[in-house]
């Protein structure tokens, strides 16, 4: 049997590969024009390796050009964001998406991002009082049955936690569905059209079948998750399609697994060499467990690198396709350098700051001691006094602490904004800058025949998944 009739099995991954869908293209073209079945341009767009096509027009590399200061813009936004009780943190998400959308350049032009942070507060007010009636009633009906029948005071964390699940999988479908609204290139918008619902529903099914199987099935419930959603995402008149197969998530995942079973027989091994007794097992268990946290983290984002490059390597919108190349190696390279500078910046210019502003609050504290008489050894043992309850307090004695205190939470929270806004500039937006420059672009052209759609209102602006801590935050997850 030729290779041309052989049937392809779900586990042969070459036949999803960008090659074999090259290749199964460029001869289905040569097909129509062999039985004369129209003209070179009304398929020219379907081949993009052949010798149709000049390599400029074929395919267009996404850049990242900086559009402003993500550090001062997060520094800002954090510190208004504080002195506002977190309510600006809308306006501050709003921001830099702004800042990190409009850095993405496909064949040279901007991506747009025109959300905006009311539209993210009153989402977020609604599906805080939708959740919070939501879970009294719950907890009601569960306080009900518990007296009836079982200890209710035991039902209510457990059961409270599976009725908010549904609404995580929903928040996160609703919170995509947002931002992709409010994309627009060449001022064309894109979309995900609806079915958050039946997304919930599916998840939860995937969510049970992958805890049945201890995990193993996880990279199943990854790429259908990642299918559905890409299945419904528009560029205008476009749709996208997510090619490809789950297995090819597994061949990474399974590391993991492999990766344990490996620890696992080493240690188990060396303990059966030195003839271990409980104590010593336990021992040898405190000795390797940093060792297995360690291999996680790095299988762990091994398979997160990997995943991403390979869904995005099988995405298609039109006859235009997507490829990625981004490198784990690269990534990690970058996390490091990251964390290594944000680590050493935020001690150093984080101490000297807190230093300058506890060290003004404790001599604004020495001031006014001194305005109103009152020593520092007559202040700490009026403090004890109140403290152990034999006197009232006095605004004397609390008065000349309130500098000191402002000064200890200026401090801190110095170094909390200072250490927000490094991370976003030196970890957030390089890792984002490779993966926007690992995307490889083929047939460009094909996108400029998308016609416009209408923008979908998306009434809470991804609320529920501000609200329950899902949302997919300024860096895009």
């Amino acid at each position: 049997m030729s290779s041309e009739t052989e049937p392809k099995f779900s586990w042969d991954l070459e036949q999803y590969s960008t090659k074999a869908r090259q290749e199964k293209r460029a001869q289905q073209v040569a097909e129509k024009r062999a039985a004369g079945l129209g003209n070179d341009e009304d398929h020219i767009a379907e081949v993009d390796d052949g010798d149709w096509l000049a390599p400029a027009e074929t395919k267009a590399r996404a850049r990242y050009v900086d559009s402003g200061s993500v550090f001062w813009t997060a520094f800002g936004g954090g510190v208004l964001t504080v002195l506002t009780l977190g309510f600006y943190r809308f306006w501050l998400i709003t921001a830099l998406r702004r800042l990190y959308v409009g850095s993405i350049r496909i064949d040279n032009d901007p991506i747009e991002y025109t959300g905006r942070g009311f539209e993210k507060l009153i989402g977020f007010l609604i599906a805080i009082c939708f959740l919070a009636i939501y879970l009294a009633l719950t907890n009601v009906a569960l306080l009900f049955f518990g007296l009836s029948s079982l200890d209710g005071a035991a039902l209510f964390t457990p059961f409270s936690l599976i009725a908010v699940l549904p609404f995580l999988f929903y928040a996160q479908y609703r919170s995509q569905r947002y931002v992709l609204s409010r994309l627009r290139w060449r001022s064309i918008r894109f979309g995900l059209g609806g079915g958050a619902w039946s997304y919930t529903g599916r998840s939860i099914l995937w969510l049970m079948l992958t805890v049945l199987t201890l995990g193993i099935m996880y990279p199943y419930m990854h790429f259908k998750q990642a299918k559905y959603l890409t299945d419904r995402t528009h560029f205008g008149s476009m749709t996208f399609q997510q090619n490809g197969s789950w297995l090819g998530l597994l061949s990474l995942w399974i590391w993991l697994y492999i990766s344990f079973g490996m620890m696992f027989l080493f240690g188990w091994g060396l303990a059966e060499e030195m003839q271990l007794q409980a104590d010593g097992v336990q021992v040898l268990f405190s000795v390797l467990l940093p060792f297995a946290i360690l291999l996680t983290m790095i299988m762990a984002f091994n398979y997160q690198v990997g995943a991403f490059r390979y869904l995005w390597d099988n995405r298609s919108v039109g006859r235009t396709r997507i490829e990625n190349d981004v490198s784990v190696g690269s990534l990690i390279l970058t996390y490091l350098k990251g964390y290594i500078a944000v680590s050493v910046l935020t001690f150093v210019i984080g101490v000297v700051g807190a230093l300058v502003i506890g060290g003004a609050g404790y001599l604004a504290t020495m001031a006014m001691m001194g305005d109103v008489g009152m020593s520092p050894d007559e202040l700490s043992t009026e403090l004890e006094a109140m403290m152990a309850g034999d006197i009232p307090p006095t605004p004397a004695a609390i008065a000349p602490l309130l500098p000191l205190a402002l000064g200890v939470v200026g401090a801190y929270v110095f170094i909390f904004v200072l250490s927000f806004a490094l991370t976003q500039s030196l970890i957030i937006q390089p890792i984002l800058r490779r993966k926007v420059e690992a995307m490889l672009i083929r047939n460009p052209q094909a996108l400029e025949r998308a016609g416009q759609r209408s923008q979908d209102g998306a009434a809470e602006a991804g609320g529920f998944a501000d609200a329950l801590g899902v949302d997919v935050g300024a860096g895009f997850g």
